[in-house]
């Protein structure tokens, strides 16, 4: 319903002020966005955008005498900023919220430089999540605003609020603390166990409705393509650890290297990690056979995946030994740190750190020919509880689609004790990531059971605040090689390339 001001008392208001909720973006699109927002059912609202006026529909009852209002801004230019607020009429007043900026989409398929954003966990720590969204995000995503890389949209790998089911906490816990960056960026969210598979959830989010053809499940896995990327989530919550999932997740693997032409990556986010250091309660077997399909997928498709997920409330970065696979805990963003010495914590081989800090992550893609397609991960940290502060990218790596492994390195057996290796060289300017030793009574390294020593040794460890590491030389390696045994290496680069394996010594 479209409404007039003459005659009416109108007021300029903050949209906290009469919004329980929003606004925030979802469904935008090269042509098309959908503003959401929840206010009182009586209330009549319409979105002003460029001199014009849409008008709004409930969509949902949510809790009491409250709705979610939808307005669906049609016929818009592709990559084409707008500005954009709420009005709302009660009685004789009529209220006007905040101006904010949303921007849609490139032209569909469009092959593009962008980037998105990643977190996890807000549940109950809403004053930190506040925090950091509006002084570590909202000022550098103004600085990226017209920046090569335009930050397209954002993943949220579970747990937004503590209690799903209590209406209260959905305001409380994130969309007001969240509310300038939902207001700006369309939300990706994979549902968490705090969600407590609560309808609630899925009344806020209208996600891409194209995972399970079961009504009840709707919305609980799904994937959307954007640029070269294939962006899937995954429901990792107890009921919904299912063979039907695992099978369709393998049947769209299989289809997307079918288009490996068109895609250069694909992120993978769900909310249970399958290893986790800073909280080895938090680990979950369902989780590791979806890394298992990832990376056979990989492995056959020649395309790199990165797995994306929450619930320790942390960072953790890894990488599969077995696969051109990486494993990213995303979180917190604002959730009760799982601090060092409060839980059980375990140094994982694949995993090379872990700090116990708010924070989120960017990804920049870069839409190359050939050689130059890559993902640059960020990781920006915001302090812990009691002191937080913006400690910039504290981590940063990238990953090239079609980069050339490492030189295969030469090796010298000294005394059967140690293991001297030539200098790592990368045609393509990767860092050196991790080297990997084995020792076996076999010269040909085929019989399994021959095998003395197969360790792999990451060039960074940090664990518990210090990197193990630091001192570690990985030129040169003591191992005791008994007689008639037998040595090779092979190093592996920040693109999870391995060189070839040296000549045995």
């Amino acid at each position: 319903m479209f409404f007039s001001a003459v005659g009416l008392l109108s007021m300029m208001m903050s949209d906290a002020s009469f919004l329980n909720s929003g606004p925030y973006l979802q469904g935008v699109s090269d042509h098309q966005a959908s503003i959401l927002f929840e206010t009182e059912t009586t209330s009549h609202c319409n979105v002003e955008y460029e001199d014009k006026m849409v008008a709004t529909e409930i969509i949902h009852q949510t809790y009491g005498d409250l709705s979610l209002f939808k307005a669906t801004l049609d016929s818009l230019e592709s990559d084409t900023f707008y500005n954009y607020r709420v009005h709302c009429r009660k009685d004789e007043t009529v209220t006007v919220g905040d101006w904010h900026e949303l921007r849609t989409f490139p032209p569909s398929g469009e092959q593009e430089n962008f980037s998105f954003l990643m977190s996890s966990d807000a549940q109950s720590g809403y004053q930190a999540t506040f925090q950091t969204v509006r002084k570590s995000m909202m000022p550098r995503l103004q600085q990226w605003k017209e920046d090569d890389f335009p930050v397209r949209f954002m993943l949220f790998a579970g747990d937004l609020v503590q209690h799903g089911r209590q209406h209260h906490r959905w305001r409380q816990d994130f969309f007001f603390p969240m509310a300038p960056l939902l207001a700006e960026i369309p939300l990706f969210p994979a549902i968490g166990n705090h969600e407590e598979n609560d309808a609630l959830y899925f009344k806020y989010f209208q996600l891409p409705a194209n995972g399970s053809s079961k009504e009840d499940l709707a919305e609980h896995w799904y994937y959307f393509d954007h640029g070269a990327v294939r962006f899937i989530t995954l429901d990792t919550n107890k009921e919904y650890r299912t063979q039907e999932q695992l099978d369709w997740l393998k049947q769209l693997l299989e289809k997307t290297n079918e288009q490996k032409k068109s895609i250069d990556f694909v992120v993978v986010q769900f909310h249970h990690p399958y290893l986790s250091e800073l909280w080895v309660k938090g680990n979950t077997e369902y989780s590791g056979e979806i890394q298992q399909k990832l990376e056979q997928f990989s492995n056959e498709s020649g395309i790199p995946s990165i797995s994306l997920f929450g619930h320790t409330h942390g960072y953790s970065r890894g990488h599969s030994f077995s696969a051109r696979h990486t494993m990213i805990n995303v979180g917190s963003i604002g959730g009760r740190l799982d601090q060092w010495g409060k839980y059980e914590q375990k140094d994982y081989p694949e995993y090379v750190m872990s700090l116990d800090h708010y924070g989120w992550l960017r990804a920049t893609v870069m839409k190359g020919k050939g050689e130059e397609s890559s993902i640059k991960f960020q990781r920006f940290n915001y302090g812990q509880r009691d002191n937080q502060w913006d400690e910039g990218i504290v981590d940063e790596f990238i990953i090239r689609k079609n980069s050339h492994p490492p030189v295969r390195p030469t090796v010298k057996l000294v005394n059967r004790k140690e293991v001297e290796i030539s200098p790592f060289i990368d045609e393509d300017g990767d860092e050196l990531l991790s080297v990997h030793l084995q020792v076996s009574l076999d010269e040909s390294f085929v019989d399994e059971e021959s095998l003395l020593v197969n360790k792999m040794m990451n060039k960074v460890n940090i664990f518990h605040n210090a990197d193990l590491n630091e001192h570690l030389d990985l030129s040169k390696i003591a191992v005791e090689v008994p007689l008639k045994a037998y040595v090779r290496v092979r190093y592996r680069d920040s693109s999870l390339h391995y060189s070839e394996w040296s000549e045995v010594q």
